[in-house]
C-alpha cells in the first residue's frame, strides 16, 4: 500500500495525505518517512491507539498530524490522497 501510494504521489508537490483508521500510524509514518513534503493526517476512533501512533511519530520525529475521527466523519479537508487498511 505504501509503495503504491508514493507512485501515485510521485508527480504531486506537498501533497496532502489522510491515513483512515491508522491505528499505530505504519502506513502514515512510510509515507511521511519517503515523503517530507507531504502533509499527512493520522485519523482513528480510538484514542489508544492515536496515542500509539502519537508516540510512535515523536520517537521517529516524524511530523504527522493525529485527530480523533470516524473516518472522514466532520472533515472538511481536501487530499491528494486517501488511505487505509482497516482491520476485517
Amino acid at each position: 500500500l505504501v509503495d503504491w501510494s508514493l507512485e501515485v504521489l510521485q508527480d504531486c508537490a506537498n501533497p496532502r495525505v489522510v491515513d483512515l483508521g491508522t491505528g499505530s500510524g505504519a502506513i502514515a509514518l512510510a509515507i511521511a518517512r519517503q515523503r517530507p513534503d507531504a502533509q499527512v493526517d493520522a485519523i482513528d476512533r480510538s484514542a489508544d491507539a492515536l496515542a500509539v501512533a502519537a508516540a510512535n511519530a515523536a520517537r521517529l520525529g516524524l511530523p504527522i498530524r493525529t485527530r480523533l475521527g470516524d473516518w472522514l466523519q466532520g472533515d472538511a479537508g481536501r487530499y491528494d490522497l486517501i488511505v487505509s487498511n482497516p482491520p476485517y
